[in-house]
């Protein structure tokens, strides 16, 4: 599959993974934590948990289904979301939280148009924006190129093959000069 068709699925898939995470983080932030907007870390990590399930059964399916990514491929998935969940976000989410200028501007834009959105949720909305864009970057960098490895699960088997073949060829030869 050309790179072009594998960033759509990943854009389609992560539509639906997003939209998994904001549902949550929605929740969290509306329902758990209304009362304290200093707990925006706690409620990221908790929807990107819930999301990281989502990804790894939508991915492995769907965006890399015709890749092996070999017996570490889940392990790997994990450890990487693992570090993303629990470290990034969270400092990516007090980095963004920092941009008040940006969340007032996005206010007054939203109370000039008679939007109903409190402040509250127009910073916590702007904040996982922000941070979605850079995680989706960086997660497509790694299910790419770590994750989901680089050969079709049809090339691996080639590759397996073939160097099966070699190393019978390689004691035919040798047991021939014996």
């Amino acid at each position: 599959m050309s790179k072009k068709g594998t960033v759509l699925k990943y854009v389609g898939v992560g539509i639906g993974v997003t939209l998994i995470d904001f549902v949550t983080y929605s929740l969290l932030m509306a329902l758990i934590f209304s009362e304290n907007v200093d707990m925006v870390g706690v409620a990221s990590v908790i929807s990107g948990i819930v999301a990281t399930f989502a990804a790894y059964l939508l991915h492995g399916n769907i965006t890399w289904k015709t890749r092996d990514p070999g017996k570490f491929g889940i392990v790997k998935f994990f450890a990487w979301n693992a570090f993303m969940v629990i470290l990034l976000r969270p400092l990516m989410s007090v980095v963004f939280k920092s941009f008040t200028g940006l969340y007032q501007f996005g206010y007054m834009i939203s109370s000039a148009i008679h939007l109903p959105f409190e402040y509250d949720f127009v910073e916590n909305t702007g904040i996982y924006l922000l941070m979605t864009v850079v995680t989706m970057i960086l997660n497509f960098l790694c299910y790419d190129r770590v994750v989901f490895g680089s050969a079709d699960k049809k090339q691996r088997e080639e590759i397996n093959v073939e160097g099966v073949r070699k190393s019978g060829e390689e004691k035919k030869s040798k047991s021939k000069t014996n």
